[in-house]
């Protein structure tokens, strides 16, 4: 299973306190901890570091990388621009196709949500991934 966070974003939604160069997922809203770090801290016992995904801008993937060095650089990728969920998903299969893993699931996340119950939230995702692996013809 491969796991993508969607990490762009411009800091418009939760202005003041986000900018273009410190959105909300880089923002310590909840404890001490950035939403992305929180994000990620949440799904890196569901598979392998290395099929963790980063889908980041430009502008934010020095940052990116900084906040999670225990990911490969070469899987934190920067979007060539912004165009919303659809096309960062797209990008995220594209990349998985092409390290020959085009049947591998897939699990898309945002890097700026509240989940207050980590352990269910894991076994539902395990759960999912499951059945996706059972459900292949």
């Amino acid at each position: 299973m491969y796991i993508v966070l969607m990490a762009g974003g411009v800091g418009t939604r939760f202005w003041p306190m986000s900018r273009k160069a410190n959105p909300k997922q880089l923002l310590r809203i909840v404890g001490k901890k950035t939403m992305l770090r929180l994000t990620y801290e949440r799904v890196k016992s569901l598979t392998d570091v290395s099929r963790i995904l980063v889908i980041t801008s430009k502008n934010l993937k020095k940052t990116v990388e900084q906040e999670l060095p225990e990911i490969p650089v070469k899987n934190i990728v920067a979007e060539p621009m912004g165009r919303n969920t659809a096309p960062c998903i797209g990008l995220a299969a594209a990349l998985i196709a092409a390290n020959g893993h085009s049947q591998e699931s897939m699990v898309v996340l945002p890097a700026d949500h509240i989940v207050s119950e980590k352990r269910n939230f894991q076994n539902i995702i395990r759960l999912a991934a499951q059945y996706a692996a059972e459900s292949r013809c």
